[in-house]
């Protein structure tokens, strides 16, 4: 099967088994701290945490001048909240001190947002790109783990040369694979299938809507 075809057929098959699961948009800034919270933790305890946080600290400035220990308290149910207080406090100073806020991005291009965003310290490529497709609605592919581990075991992450890519090309080589109106419900839903079906330890193959389609079984798919 022509590789964009199939691809294409896997998008739609997530979609039609998950559906379009479309998150509230918020600005720059909101979608770079809750992006953050969202880390290394359930989508449940992550919402409850940034909405505890916006309820508390509803500006930048707030949040600039808060204490780590009200912005531990305000997140401690998503986990890791030290570390995330620090980077969330120190974020907030940069804006506040250089930018007011961060709504200035949605006049940049795609390379230049994630050029800007990457030079933040504590901000990468991942979180980046969830910016960019969830506040400025930017038909890029945000990879974590299980959109790296999923496409790598269904074979989508491949050069032409049919070699494998790291996980900072991985985005890239999937935006030119999966058309653009598909890619904000492949990236939503991939992440699904992998924590429902395609589980790092024991994936549930004989389960799985892709089995047919997946490289992993011996499916060639070529161009």
């Amino acid at each position: 099967m022509q590789r964009k075809k199939w691809a294409k057929e896997i998008a739609e098959r997530l979609i039609k088994e998950y559906g379009q699961n479309r998150k509230e948009s918020l600005e720059p800034f909101d979608e770079l701290i809750r992006t953050i919270l969202s880390q290394n933790t359930s989508d449940v305890n992550s919402e409850r945490s940034y909405k505890q946080l916006a309820e508390k600290f509803s500006t930048v400035k707030a949040l600039a001048t808060a204490s780590l220990n009200e912005i531990e308290e305000a997140i401690k149910i998503g986990g890791l909240y030290r570390q995330k207080a620090k980077r969330i406090k120190s974020i907030a100073q940069l804006v506040l001190e250089k930018y007011i806020s961060l709504s200035f991005l949605k006049d940049m291009n795609t390379d230049e947002v994630r050029k800007f965003l990457n030079n933040i310290d504590g901000v990468g490529a991942k979180t980046a790109d969830c910016v960019l497709l969830f506040s400025l609605k930017r038909p890029v592919i945000p990879v974590d783990t299980h959109v790296w581990r999923v496409s790598k075991r269904l074979g989508l992450v491949k050069d032409k040369k049919s070699k494998k890519v790291t996980r900072e090309m991985a985005g890239r080589v999937l935006e030119k694979l999966i058309e653009s109106d598909l890619r904000y419900d492949f990236h939503v839903d991939l992440i699904l299938h992998g924590r429902k079906i395609c589980k790092a330890q024991i994936p549930l193959c004989k389960k799985c809507i892709l089995e047919d389609l997946c490289e992993k079984n011996g499916v060639k798919n070529k161009g």
